[in-house]
């Protein structure tokens, strides 16, 4: 960790690591902030020393209120920084918009309260009136396709050197192919869900909006969406750790009634042959038809 802050850009963040002199010590201080670990055991059972923990940093007001809970893949500096300014906004307390006393209308009142800084959405209040009107902005994403395979083929600090087991290996085509599958909503049974509705690459391939995600026909889902960058690294997968591989673990959401609702394997295999402009990806990218790859 201290090698980590060591190599933060410019150093503009005093980075702090502490920690225990043990397991026993770490475990109810993770407890109380409800932090989950996973402890690393041999075949025989016995505890080995390693733990796997998703770290979150919390943002906590003068009263003691958790006013936001950041992962590490959502860690941006402005993002926090203006989070920590709404402490000090005189509209707001506890988190919420204080009533203005003098204004003429209810929607003056939510344009004067309303902070210019980080907050959620469009804010509905007034919404029936016939004066509102919407604060909501177009999204339009500009540029071009990250180059991820550089990315995933290049040592970064505090991981380990790529290596992929043999007949696994990343090439530009698997990289093209799996972008596409990633954000094609087709892959859901209503064809509205696509993994990158709960795994939002502008939020670290997470959601940082949502306690828990929504799946098809808004379907509740218990658990908040982890991010997915570096998953190629992990060996234990879903927040009970209960798949050891990637390949397996990919059936869970495309399946889940509660998310992409597919009601079998091999209706979606069926379902992405009939799409035309898949013909021929699977055969460039792994030399194999559908069939074999999924």
């Amino acid at each position: 960790m201290k090698l980590y802050g060591a190599g933060t850009e410019k150093h503009l963040v005093d980075w702090q690591f502490i920690t225990t002199k043990n397991a026993d010590v770490l475990d109810p201080i993770l407890d109380g902030y409800q932090q989950r670990i996973i402890k690393e055991y041999d075949d025989e059972g016995n505890y080995i020393g390693s733990i796997s923990h998703i770290l979150r940093v919390f943002l906590i007001d003068e009263e003691k209120q958790v006013r936001n809970i950041y992962s590490v893949s959502f860690l941006h500096a402005d993002l926090i920084i203006n989070d920590i300014k709404t402490l000090l906004d005189p509209n707001t307390k506890n988190g919420t918009l204080v009533a203005a006393a003098d204004t003429s209308s209810k929607l003056d009142a939510v344009k004067s309260q309303t902070s210019k800084l980080s907050k959620p959405g469009d804010n509905k209040d007034g919404y029936y009136d016939s004066d509102y009107e919407s604060a909501s902005k177009s999204l339009h994403r500009a540029g071009k396709p990250a180059d991820l395979y550089t990315m995933a083929t290049t040592k970064q600090l505090g991981l380990p050197e790529p290596k992929f087991p043999e007949g696994t290996e990343l090439t530009p085509k698997k990289i093209e192919l799996g972008r596409k599958l990633f954000f094609d909503r087709r892959l859901s049974h209503t064809d509205t869900i696509s993994c990158a509705i709960c795994h939002v690459p502008e939020m670290g391939f997470a959601h940082n909006e949502l306690a828990t995600a929504v799946g098809t026909e808004g379907r509740s889902v218990p658990r908040n969406a982890p991010t997915v960058v570096n998953a190629g690294f992990l060996s234990r997968f879903f927040h009970d750790a209960r798949e050891n591989s990637l390949e397996d673990q990919v059936w869970g959401p495309l399946l889940a009634h509660n998310e992409m609702a597919n009601p079998s394997p091999g209706y979606l295999l069926n379902k992405i042959r009939a799409i035309p402009d898949y013909d021929g990806l699977f055969e460039d990218a792994y030399g194999v038809g559908l069939i074999w790859t999924l």
